[in-house]
């Protein structure tokens, strides 16, 4: 209510101030921590109880406190801030909250599946490419994934290799390595 007095210059009534509440803080912040599945980590609070843990530690206290891998760049240390920020977006989805997550993946098969193997590899979403290599791998696979800020690259490999992968019939064993440093030249095509 102060802050909304304050940047109209008139008094604000308390209705009015707690709907531009919910809509510019409440909400973006539980947007915030439902895409990101945080609450999976605390299953035995609601969205609500990490919502009041976020502000009071981020805002109220201002503890110096690192909530996940990334959700304090995204939440500005005042709730004014946060409010002005929110007001400002064009859509709810937060996409600046979506990285890419390039992985090679390398497997082991039983080679008379490998055609069979190479195939289902290559119909996923998140494959872009499948090669079968000689050497002491079979096929070597690279990927595409999409994370929030708040979980791990580890994290979504490893339930992507667990869900996707691993479940393929033929597949004996897989070694995930994910670039540190990467330069690919625009436009690349590879020919097969």
């Amino acid at each position: 209510k102060n802050h909304l007095t304050h940047i109209s210059g008139r008094e604000s009534d308390f209705k009015k101030a707690a709907k531009d509440w919910y809509n510019t803080i409440y909400i973006p912040l539980t947007t915030i921590i439902n895409n990101g599945q945080l609450i999976k980590h605390f299953p035995k609070r609601s969205v609500a109880d990490l919502y009041t843990y976020i502000a009071y530690h981020h805002w109220d206290k201002s503890s110096n406190r690192q909530y996940g891998i990334g959700i304090d760049r995204l939440i500005p240390r005042s709730m004014e801030a946060f409010r002005t920020d929110m007001l400002e977006r064009n859509t709810p989805d937060y996409p600046e909250m979506k990285r890419t997550i390039t992985a090679f993946i390398m497997i082991d098969i039983n080679t008379s599946t490998e055609i069979k193997v190479i195939d289902k590899l290559f119909s996923i979403d998140e494959v872009q490419e499948v090669h079968s290599v000689h050497g002491a791998i079979d096929i070597l696979v690279k990927v595409v994934l999409k994370r929030d800020f708040l979980a791990s690259d580890a994290e979504i490999i490893a339930e992507f290799i667990d869900q996707q992968i691993r479940r393929i019939s033929g597949i004996t064993r897989t070694q995930t390595i994910i670039p540190g440093i990467s330069k690919v030249k625009e436009g690349f095509m590879t020919f097969p």
